[in-house]
């Protein structure tokens, strides 16, 4: 399938910064701590995500009840997320750690969620196909849910930064499209599919 699919509002990720920039999804810089900042990428991600859901599907409205997109207020919800989506001391290196910890939270708001998730191990030969790759995301962002994503290795595509979470918001083929540190980007995923050394992950909130 090649046709192009995403979550049918990227723009409602779109935060204002204290320097009056537009950024596209948070970025880890925003924490106030230096751990934080060095390993946020998980708990940030997680904030993306919930504060899409919370503007888009009205059953999730309590992840993000204030809806205000801009930094100063947004990283409150991102303290909230850190403390559910919690780095350890290799990071956010596991999916299920992302899955379990926005669940809690989620509880922990009342709003019932079950992420589902694909696990990508670092044994290729264990992979399944990249199409399977390529339906998990579809039907993700068919239901209008940005996908986070974990790649510990970046394969051959540069644009990644390797032990990293990042959200995917659309696919058009075998390139999607990211927003990391606030950025968009496009990536060729299914080369990182076929290429990367270490294990990797895709978590859908809904």
């Amino acid at each position: 399938m090649n046709e192009s699919i995403s979550i049918l509002h990227p723009e409602y990720l779109n935060l204002t910064g204290t320097d009056g920039a537009v950024y596209h999804g948070a970025d880890q810089e925003w924490y106030p701590r230096r751990w934080q900042r060095m390993a946020g990428c998980g708990p940030t991600a997680a904030s993306d995500v919930s504060a899409y859901l919370a503007q888009t599907h009205p059953a999730c409205a309590p992840l993000y009840p204030e809806r205000v997109m801009r930094q100063e207020r947004f990283v409150v919800l991102m303290e909230r997320l850190w403390r559910y989506v919690t780095p350890g001391h290799m990071g956010l290196h596991r999916p299920e750690l992302f899955s379990l910890g926005l669940t809690d939270y989620a509880a922990a708001c009342g709003v019932p969620l079950s992420p589902r998730l694909l696990d990508i191990p670092a044994d290729k030969g264990a992979r399944a196909p990249w199409a399977s790759c390529a339906v998990f995301l579809r039907q993700a962002l068919a239901r209008d849910c940005p996908v986070a994503f974990l790649n510990l290795s970046n394969g051959a595509v540069k644009a990644l930064e390797s032990w990293h979470w990042v959200v995917i918001t659309g696919l058009n083929g075998t390139t999607a499209t990211v927003l990391d540190s606030g950025r968009v980007l496009t990536i060729d995923l299914s080369l990182w599919y076929l290429t990367t050394t270490k294990r990797g992950g895709l978590v859908a909130a809904i």
